[in-house]
């Protein structure tokens, strides 16, 4: 890149740093009225609407009348309003104005992917949330503007509505809207992003950057920097070649009119492609921290499960700095981290109205809610969102925990997803997914299974395990069919499970057999722990804890 180029980007980019930064901090100091101001806002704009209609949001002039007029809700409470949406009643939840620019897909709690609308207000705000964290990020580390930017993402056109509006990743969408000056800093082809065949989109992501000086590299689960470098391993010889020839090669289909648009952005490099080949030849693995030395940082998700990927991590991309990128999701943005230690971020005040219901109270059928400055540290929440998107009082079902408060606004490090789902690799399992899996699985095959538990195992990849109780009537083979009767289920029911197990994210499900007797003297021992009545416990057949599996085994 031109220096006088990276010069200009630099001063450009720690300018607004400073001017959105003080803006923030502005925010956080007077939490309340900004929330109440957001809040309102969000109101004032869907009231016309069914749903504002509805629940009198023309009345509504406080965060109290709020609380008191509108209930938590969860996607199914607001299902049939998008679906009203979808079918180009844009009324049923937005101005008559509003534009919804795409779905983002995400995976539901029954068999359902849920459909978030992003409408151009909520595409805006998430857009500046990222700004945000990316130019404080770029304000710590100077260098990731010296070369290129490497993110990962998932294609905002996987399918389309009846309508034509896309469906996809929000993620995919941003990238597609970058400004057209920063496309020079991003050398991977929007379209590479589109290619089904997981390993032959890593071989076209490492075709486009090996050659590259790159300086940052995001994406939202470590678990795909891993693949990233077990592909660069698998297919190094063809890499190197093609670099070195300014060829390229993939090792699946893709559409031939793609490849003669790739063709002409490649060309030899020689020079890089014997410093590969030397690099092989001194014994070195044909690693990150050894084809991309460059890396001045990474991003991406540090906390809740993920976190035990990071050792692996470190190992293949050397101690370059790892920063959180956020607690964010299809429904928004939640999290700004500000720093590369932890994986705790402030929560982003100035774009959505949070509520946040006590862990105690998870179970109560009418919970309290409690606004951010309202928190105590060390306290662990479930978070609720109003957005732009058309989701008021949503109940995301992600639990944090408050770290520390950036003047009134808490600091929150993400736990987990509620009790009722799993999550290794963002494939969001729910009990209700598992249980109609078992079920159909073991109809098909006549098996009476009334008690069994699906625990997450880790793993390189990770995988889950079904524990049963053993049943030496039913023979190894029908054991084995049920299993993959599972394995099918469960992938038609979660498509984020189905898209993990096909990016070979997770390693196929196992099973595990118990002795007689198991699964009555845990239920037991947790009845003991929680002091309740037996009538009032409710068996869990998923967990969503990693040790869960040796906590049954050391019963025997």
């Amino acid at each position: 890149m031109n220096k006088v180029v990276q010069k200009i980007l630099k001063k450009i980019t720690f300018l607004e740093a400073n001017f959105l930064e003080k803006k923030f901090v502005k925010s956080a100091k007077n939490f309340k009225q900004t929330q109440q101001n957001i809040l309102l806002k969000k109101i004032r704009r869907a009231q016309s609407s069914e749903l504002g209609q509805k629940y009198g949001f023309s009345s509504i002039k406080s965060i109290e009348d709020f609380r008191r007029q509108v209930p938590l809700s969860t996607y199914e409470d607001v299902a049939p309003y998008i679906e009203k949406v979808k079918q180009g009643n844009i009324e049923a939840l937005f101005h008559p104005k509003e534009k919804v620019v795409m779905y983002a897909l995400s995976s539901g709690t029954t068999a359902e992917p849920k459909n978030i609308p992003v409408t151009s207000d909520f595409l805006k705000q998430y857009e500046q949330g990222t700004l945000l964290w990316g130019v404080l990020c770029a304000r710590d580390h100077e260098k990731m503007l010296d070369g290129k930017i490497l993110t990962v993402v998932s294609p905002a056109h996987e399918e389309e509505t009846s309508l034509g509006v896309p469906c996809g990743a929000i993620s995919g969408l941003i990238a597609e809207n970058k400004k057209p000056w920063a496309r020079i800093l991003y050398p991977v082809p929007g379209n590479v992003y589109e290619i089904k065949d997981v390993r032959t989109r890593d071989y076209m992501i490492l075709r486009f950057t090996l050659a590259e000086k790159l300086r940052f590299l995001t994406t939202a689960n470590p678990s795909t920097l891993i693949r990233l470098a077990q592909s660069a391993e698998q297919f190094k010889d063809q890499l190197i070649q093609d670099v070195y020839e300014g060829t390229i090669t993939p090792p699946g289909e893709v559409p031939e009119k793609w490849l003669a648009q790739w063709r002409t952005l490649v060309k030899p490099n020689r020079g890089k492609g014997i410093s590969f080949q030397n690099l092989i030849q001194k014994g070195f693995p044909f690693t990150p921290k050894h084809f991309w030395p460059s890396l001045a940082i990474v991003a991406c998700w540090k906390g809740g499960t993920v976190s035990s990927y990071l050792p692996r991590v470190k190992e293949l991309y050397g101690e370059v700095p790892i920063r959180d990128l956020g607690l964010l999701a299809s429904e928004g943005r939640m999290t700004l981290p500000l720093q590369d230690e932890g994986a705790a971020g402030v929560l982003d005040l100035v774009h959505h109205f949070f509520e946040f219901i006590p862990e105690s109270e998870q179970d109560n059928p009418n919970p309290k809610t409690l606004l951010g400055h309202e928190l105590q540290i060390g306290g662990k929440y479930f978070l609720v969102l109003t957005t732009s998107s058309g989701l008021y009082r949503y109940q995301i079902q992600d639990l944090v925990q408050v770290e520390r408060f950036f003047h009134q606004a808490p600091v929150l490090t993400f736990l987990n997803k509620g009790r009722s789902f799993s999550s290794l690799t963002g494939e969001k399992i729910s009990e209700f997914q598992v249980v109609q899996a078992v079920q159909c699985a073991a109809m098909e095959h006549q098996i009476q299974l009334e008690r069994f538990i699906m625990a997450p195992q880790w793993g390189d990849p990770p995988h889950y395990v079904l524990l049963v109780e053993e049943d030496l009537s039913i023979e190894k083979s029908t054991w084995d069919s049920f299993l993959s009767s599972v394995e099918r289920e469960l992938q038609k029911l979660n498509s984020e499970y189905e898209s993990k197990r096909a990016s070979l994210r997770l390693a196929d499900l196992d099973i595990r057999h118990l002795p007689i007797g198991t699964f009555k003297e845990k239920d037991a021992q947790i009845q003991r722990m929680r002091s309740g009545r037996q009538e009032q416990f409710k068996p869990s057949f998923l967990s969503n804890e990693l040790n869960s599996l040796e906590e049954y085994v050391s019963l025997n």
